[in-house]
């Protein structure tokens, strides 16, 4: 009974940990809003702000600072 008591215990902590460690965007998160502009292309202008790095899946990556985000319209021909 302690036994799974125990087990029942570790597994809430297990999952509150991971909720509080996951980590979520902030207010002024760029990723916010490019969500806004729906699915049409846009173009971030910024400084990038670390050294990019090779990730173990051979991608780079690095840290920007964004200053400006602009939407492109997207165009579709449209038959009456």
């Amino acid at each position: 009974m302690i036994f799974w008591l125990g087990t029942l215990g570790l597994a809430l902590f297990a999952s509150l940990y991971f909720t509080m460690r996951t980590p979520t965007p902030g207010p002024r998160d760029i990723s916010r809003a490019v969500a806004e502009v729906s699915r049409s292309p846009v173009t971030v202008t910024g400084t990038v702000t670390t050294l990019p790095r090779l990730t173990r899946s051979q991608n780079i990556q690095f840290q920007m600072e964004a200053l400006k985000l602009q939407a492109k319209p997207t165009q579709k021909t449209v038959r009456l």
